[in-house]
């Protein structure tokens, strides 16, 4: 019966297992084969030097051969690189593997590539990235942050046209450089090519007066450290703007008049100016102020009256508040799935409360201005079957740790105090090992050394992706 079952149903199946139980059902049969090698190549991800030659001698190979028709010899015939839809090098643990020499034969054969992530590969040139752009026609989202030796000519490239009016994303941040003299006849083109839906990107040191009319098609914005100017110009282009994320920016009343009106994600992170409420805050769904500190509890709880569909909130370090004022969110925002408390005054029945009302939280992270040990306390009194990230800054006893895995089944992203000594090697390590899930975690480097790697990759998603 098994050997038929629909691809879809295999991999609901595959999703269950880890990469060295999914590698023994390629044997199975054909239908199976086809099938797991499809689940195990749509989204590579390439981390080492060996396993990045390793896929650049195999892409190569099968596919010459693939394009030749070639029966015999050491690689079978089988198109492995048609497979990939999304194609990771931003693990590599060297800026310098990946040149373009070595893009092109990995890239030769991926005709249905619809994401690629080139974080930090600083070597890869304009051309490689031209190259690449007109050969996979299929790209819409282009993530090159930290590729220094890139700019705007790479989405200019003659034959490069076509993929570049269809891409939905550009991740162009750490490119201070990259609209660098560029001239009015190129805003021009690029404004005729451009119909982007996602933007992200850094400080830029040279502009184009009209460079932000190539952008009027924006639908999310993330920008960090870009001047106040530079967000004004933009905010006047894109009406139909709903998600904005501004991390170490300086806004001015007039910037802020201009946000749109149907604004549904607002990150306002690591600033010192409070965020004057206009009329075009109503109906958020996410608010995060993360190390916003001059904001007044005022302007938050007006936030909540304007939000009642809010699903994520993460707190501005407000430590003067009081805990029984932060129920407010309760009242007002019953919908919470994602919950950050930072930097604000927790009390144990204050998150009593919160743990009351929120019992589907996907993501919790607290990190009171002032740790309180006996808060750890709640955590078996609660469980949460939902629970993917758990981020907790008061100390957790062992007994409390051993606890967890009962209480949230499904953790993927873990960070805790926990004392370490030899007597709590061996809890620790048993507790991790019963989170078949668990991806990432902090605190806890001698028992997962790459989980330990996966978190801080996990704190700059963001930046990356």
């Amino acid at each position: 019966m098994t050997a038929f079952l629909p691809t879809e149903i295999i991999f609901l199946i595959l999703g269950y297992l880890t990469p060295q139980q999914v590698v023994p059902t390629l044997t199975l049969n054909s239908h199976w084969f086809k099938a797991v090698s499809q689940y195990i190549y749509n989204h590579l991800s390439i981390n080492s030097r060996k396993k990045l030659n390793g896929c650049v001698n195999l892409f190569y190979e099968t596919g010459k051969h693939h394009h030749h028709q070639k029966k015999n010899g050491f690689y079978s015939g089988h198109n492995y690189p048609a497979l990939v839809h999304t194609l990771d090098l931003s693990h590599l643990p060297c800026c310098g593997i990946l040149n373009d020499f070595m893009l092109r034969q990995l890239t030769l054969e991926t005709y249905f590539l619809t994401k690629i992530n080139l974080h930090n590969c600083h070597t890869i040139t304009n051309i490689a990235l031209g190259q690449l752009l007109e050969r996979c026609v299929h790209l819409l989202h282009l993530y090159i942050a930290g590729a220094t030796k890139v700019n705007y000519r790479a989405l200019l490239y003659s034959g490069a046209h076509t993929t570049v009016r269809q891409l939905q994303t550009l991740n162009i941040y750490l490119l201070p450089n990259f609209f660098a003299y560029i001239s009015t006849k190129k805003v021009v083109l690029l404004k005729s090519l451009l119909n982007l839906h996602t933007l992200k990107l850094g400080q830029l040191y040279e502009e184009h007066p009209d460079l932000w009319q190539c952008f009027t098609s924006l639908r999310v914005v993330w920008f960090h450290r870009v001047s106040d100017h530079q967000i004004y110009s933009l905010l006047k282009t894109t009406p139909a703007l709903h998600s904005l994320t501004l991390i170490h920016c300086k806004l001015s009343s007039l910037t802020l008049r201009e946000f749109p009106t149907c604004l549904v994600h607002l990150s306002y992170e690591n600033s010192h100016e409070d965020l004057p409420v206009y009329t075009s805050c109503k109906g958020l769904e996410t608010l995060s102020l993360k190390h916003t500190s001059r904001l007044s509890w005022p302007t938050v709880r007006l936030l909540f009256q304007q939000s009642p569909w809010l699903k994520r909130f993460v707190s501005p370090p407000l430590s003067t508040v009081r805990p029984r004022q932060w129920l407010d969110l309760i009242k007002y925002c019953p919908h919470i799935t994602h919950l950050g408390l930072l930097g604000i005054s927790v009390d144990h029945a204050m998150l009593e409360e919160m743990f009351k009302a929120y019992p589907c939280l996907i993501e919790l992270q607290v990190v009171p201005s002032v740790s309180n040990n006996e808060l750890s306390k709640l955590l078996p009194l609660w469980p949460m079957p939902c629970l993917r990230i758990l981020v907790w800054n008061p100390h957790v006893p062992l007994e409390i740790v051993e606890m967890l895995p009962r209480v949230y089944p499904c953790l993927e992203v873990v960070d805790l105090n926990v004392s370490r000594d030899s007597t709590s090697a061996h809890i620790l390590k048993q507790t991790l090992d019963a989170w078949p899930y668990l991806y990432a975690c902090h605190g806890l480097e001698d028992f997962c050394t790459q989980r330990e790697k996966n978190y801080f990759y996990w704190l700059k998603y963001n930046d990356v992706w």
